[in-house]
C-alpha cells in the first residue's frame, strides 16, 4: 500500500510518523500470525480469501473518503495501515493453506514457488 505517500503528500507526515506508518503495517505480522492461524485453520479458505479482499477494499477505501470530508488524520492512517497489514496477514495464510486443494501433489512445490 502507498500509505507513506498519503502521509507525505497530503498530511506533511515527518520522517519519524512515516516510519511509524510503516512499522503499524509491518507490526500485524508480529501481532497477528498465530491468531490469524487459528482462524484460517477453522473456516472454509476461499471465501475468507473473498471476504479478506472486500474488507481490504473497505479499509483503503476509507482513506479517500476521510481525506474528501477533511477528517483523514496520520491516526487513521496508523489504523488503516495495521488493519490491511492484518488483513493481508489472513490472506496470506490462506493461501498457503488453500494451495493444495488447487494442486496436485506433483505441482506443489511449482506452486509453493511461484506462489510467494
Amino acid at each position: 500500500m502507498r500509505f507513506p505517500l498519503v502521509a507525505v503528500t497530503m498530511l506533511r507526515a515527518t520522517t519519524f510518523q512515516v516510519g511509524v506508518l510503516t512499522a503499524c503495517a509491518t507490526a500485524a505480522w508480529l501481532v497477528m500470525t498465530l491468531p490469524a492461524g487459528t482462524v484460517v485453520d477453522r473456516v472454509a479458505k476461499r471465501p475468507l480469501m473473498i471476504g479478506c479482499g472486500v474488507a481490504r477494499g473497505v479499509v483503503v477505501a476509507s482513506i479517500p473518503v476521510g481525506a474528501a470530508l477533511g477528517h483523514l488524520t496520520i491516526v487513521h492512517l496508523y489504523a488503516m495501515a495495521f488493519l490491511v497489514g492484518s488483513i493481508n496477514v489472513v490472506f496470506e495464510i490462506a493461501c498457503q493453506s488453500y494451495l493444495p486443494v488447487l494442486l496436485s501433489r506433483r505441482r506443489l512445490i511449482e506452486g509453493n514457488c511461484s506462489a510467494g
